[in-house]
């Protein structure tokens, strides 16, 4: 199907040369077909017909993270930020450094980010989007260690709102109970959040729940459960290729390692330099007894997180793998 959605784009780029749409959708199908050297001659099109055009940009700035160019990619946030003319061109490029910080482990940088982000947000939209925006983000200041100013949103974001909207606070302790690792307390809220879901008619918003499901189920050891949430995630988020990580996890601990290789690796294709990928990667080869590849992962995660913080678990976890094999 990606075969053809090219050629229709290509097909619409030469009858409107002058449309840096046409080549900017190329770009974003190619990066999708993990093909990055046409996904960039595409984004470079688009730049030369618009040079200012803050979705281009940004676009080819997440295209030189998946291809581990991280200075390219800081270079092309920053770029865009100066050449941002509206409050919501200023929040896109901010939420893009948010997710810069986060893959180098930087989360109290992510939360700074984020934070400015949601200013400029805030700037063009209504208190409770807002407020509803900022619900599906309060793991946030847990992974930046500042779990009070989670818990201080979360009530405001409940007292603000009237019954039933008052539920869709349930999302937040959702996933501020999982990242607290506390799964007893994050499965009280997933009646609140289906409630939502069957009371707005909002399924999208179901791939919250199986995500969250399966974070509660890994959690108690259960992999099996977490694994069919996963999968249902990824059925509805199929390009969401953090998934195919969670899978591997879960196939890996279930001895299945035939499937676990065939998640990450899948998950690498497409994010190759993405640490967490990276860091799963190595789990799994260790299993396998292929210490090479175990040390390249490693090592290519570590070089992501040199300026990771120290307190980041992801980070500490492939410190202690490494100097593991580096005392074998």
């Amino acid at each position: 199907k990606y075969d053809s959605a090219a050629y229709y784009y290509g097909r619409y780029a030469k009858q409107f040369p002058d449309d840096f749409k046409s080549y900017r959708d190329l770009g974003e199908l190619y990066m999708l077909m993990t093909d990055f050297s046409k996904a960039k001659e595409n984004f470079d099109k688009a730049l030369l017909i618009e040079p200012s055009n803050i979705s281009v940009m940004l676009a080819l700035a997440n295209l030189e993270l998946r291809k581990g160019s991280f200075d390219r990619a800081t270079n092309l946030f920053q770029t865009a930020l100066n050449s941002s003319r509206s409050s919501s061109d200023s929040a896109k490029v901010y939420f893009g450094f948010d997710n810069y910080f986060e893959i180098k482990g930087q989360m109290k940088k992510s939360l700074e980010y984020h934070l400015l982000g949601m200013n400029s947000f805030a700037r063009n939209n209504p208190p409770k989007n807002v407020l509803v925006q900022s619900t599906f983000s309060v793991e946030k200041y847990v992974l930046a260690g500042n779990k009070e100013a989670a818990m201080k949103l979360l009530q405001k974001i409940h007292d603000e709102f009237k019954p039933p909207l008052d539920k869709v606070a349930a999302f937040g302790y959702l996933f501020y109970f999982i990242e607290t690792e506390d799964p007893d307390n994050a499965e009280k809220y997933i009646p609140d959040a289906m409630e939502v879901i069957s009371g707005f008619g909002e399924q999208v918003l179901m791939a919250n729940v199986y995500y969250a499901k399966g974070r509660i189920a890994e959690l108690r050891k259960d992999y099996k459960a977490a694994l069919e949430n996963y999968t249902q995630f990824a059925r509805m988020q199929p390009n969401s290729f953090h998934a195919y990580q969670w899978m591997s996890r879960c196939h890996r601990e279930l001895g299945d390692l035939i499937k676990a290789k065939e998640n990450i690796l899948l998950a690498l294709k497409h994010n190759p330099y993405n640490p967490e990928f990276n860091l799963e990667a190595a789990m799994v080869f260790s299993k396998t007894d292929e210490e090479s590849k175990v040390k390249e992962h490693l090592e290519r995660a570590l070089k992501v997180w040199d300026s990771a913080d120290k307190d980041y678990k992801p980070y500490q976890k492939a410190v202690a793998a490494y100097s593991q094999i580096n005392s074998l």
